[in-house]
């Protein structure tokens, strides 16, 4: 069947994703790998055994596994690398000339539908244009040669214009999302560093600005005890080039490859997190000392987020949408509260795409974040499965300012129903107050607080546990205070409950301060 004719999502057939996950080719990365550290020729014939036996059982234009032009991509750069690091990318056959090409062809077919999505399918698929074509154009012989000329520089000339477009000069990207941001980041190093290995010319001037903006981005997200950072956004299990041994929420590694790529120097000191760049061939020592440690406090008034941080080990990120590009969630004004490596305060993550139940939509909405949610309704219509309407857009300080109390910003949106919510953080040594201010709804407000798991227990004004004290004030009566349990999703399919403190409240306007202290 040709892929056109397969719908994206089907009830019968499931969630697509893991059928393309498999065919993402991460594994020939992580056989590569294992034989160049171990010697053992097993790997190395298992990598060129399932590769034969994909190409063989997936013929071009056929299946499920040809449907997207992102997912092409992303097989065509690892099947690509994992032959640069075995050695055998020059075995020129007429297999592989014919594997390469029909990969170019897919993604060249649809790259318009990839750039009207602004998001990572036009980065992924001009850097496997690149990739791809770059390697036909050095290896390649004849009229497949001369195509991959062709796709090579359309790939370069795509990608430059996306980075651009997507990036905006803070470092934000386009999708609002951290593990999506990695994707972004480890798409735009691998294309860099292959571009280093064949020898072309440099991307253009902005792309490396922009790049060295959304690695920063990065740094000021991640908490640098774990690797770990905010569950922001869409999360659907993005991680496709393996080149490290790290955990799926680890987000050193990626961090530190495009520091090194892009900013000249080494992110973190040196660590496990070296090991992509030195499959790649990237030196692990810069010109500059280690700068993730020496991040301040910050606004990126461009993509919509506040991360304020001080020396005893806080952290709190605030989501202030600037409706420059579609959401994905309801999470305007929503914080995530870090304390010396423990999310204490935390986003619900997506679960999944194809699973379209109460429960899922659930993660996408205001319910599934640390914000307000008025008269039982979301902060923006819901036009489609991944489309809102009336897009929210939060107003608020352009700087974070230091006073007696601490540090402290404010901001607030109104939404199409006419409800203002306005709310300001305070961090201070030890403590994180946050209050909110809401006017114009109808019925009722709920606050809610998603917990990290453990022993959490409810009292006459919040919550505590081992791992802090939760205290809610209220300037009308409560109607309503109850530890609630809910949903969050760290990894894509996977779902585990999360105790969350809801505040009810029935009379407008209002205000309502929460003070967090970690224990």
């Amino acid at each position: 069947m040709h892929w056109s004719e397969i719908a994206d999502f089907s009830a019968k057939a499931g969630d697509i994703k893991v059928v393309w996950e498999i065919s993402r080719f991460s594994w020939a990365v992580v056989f590569a790998r294992a034989w160049r550290i171990s010697g053992d020729v097993r790997y190395l014939h298992a990598m060129q055994h399932w590769m034969e036996d994909w190409w063989r059982s997936n013929p071009p234009n056929t299946g499920p596994n040809w449907m997207c032009g992102q997912e092409a991509s992303i097989r065509l750069i690892n099947a690509l690398l994992a032959l640069r690091m075995t050695g055998l990318e020059k075995n020129v056959g007429a297999g592989l000339v014919g594997f390469v090409e029909a990969h170019c062809r897919r993604i060249a077919l649809t790259t318009l539908y990839a750039v009207a999505q602004d998001n990572n399918h036009g980065t992924s698929e001009a850097a496997g244009l690149f990739v791809g074509g770059s390697w036909l154009a050095r290896f390649g012989a004849g009229d497949p040669r001369s195509r991959g000329q062709r796709w090579a520089e359309k790939g370069r000339k795509l990608l430059n214009k996306r980075v651009r477009r997507l990036i905006l000069p803070d470092g934000s990207f386009s999708q609002h999302s951290l593990t999506y941001h990695r994707m972004l980041l480890d798409t735009l190093s691998v294309a860099e560093a292959w571009r280093r290995y064949v020898g072309e010319t440099l991307f253009a001037e902005d792309f490396y600005t922009r790049a060295a903006a959304a690695t920063r981005w990065l740094g000021a997200m991640i908490d640098s005890t774990s690797g770990d950072g905010p569950n922001l956004g869409a999360n659907d299990g993005a991680h496709p080039y393996r080149l490290d041994v790290s955990a799926y929420r680890d987000f050193r590694p990626c961090l530190q490859l495009a520091s090194l790529l892009f900013i000249g120097s080494g992110a973190l000191e040196s660590g496990p997190w070296d090991e992509s760049a030195r499959w790649l061939g990237v030196p692990a020592k810069g010109h500059a000392r280690p700068w993730l440690n020496d991040l301040s406090s910050a606004v990126f008034p461009d993509g919509g987020y506040v991360v304020i941080r001080n020396t005893t080990g806080a952290q709190v990120v605030l989501r202030a949408p600037t409706a420059r590009f579609r959401p994905a969630h309801a999470d305007a004004l929503h914080v995530d509260f870090w304390w010396k490596g423990k999310n204490l305060l935390r986003d619900g993550g997506s679960y999944s795409y194809a699973d379209g139940d109460v429960v899922t939509t659930a993660f996408a909405s205001a319910v599934g974040h640390n914000t307000q949610q008025f008269d039982d309704r979301d902060q923006m219509r819901r036009l489609g499965r991944f489309l809102y309407g009336d897009w929210v857009r939060v107003i608020g300080e352009p700087a974070i300012t230091t006073g007696a109390e601490g540090q402290s910003w404010a901001g607030s949106y109104t939404d199409i129903w006419g409800v203002r919510h306005r709310r300001t953080l305070i961090l201070r040594d030890k403590a994180v107050s946050v209050l909110d201010e809401a006017q114009g709804f109808k019925r009722k407000a709920v606050l809610r607080w998603r917990l990290a798991p453990g022993n959490w227990s409810q009292n006459e004004t919040g919550c505590t546990s081992s791992m802090g004290r939760i205290h809610v004030k209220s300037s009308v009566p409560i109607r309503r205070m109850s530890l609630e349990s809910g949903w969050e999703s760290r990894h894509y399919l996977e779902k585990s409950a999360v105790p969350v403190l809801e505040v009810e409240i029935d009379q407008s306007p209002a205000v309502l301060t929460t003070t967090v202290t970690p224990f």
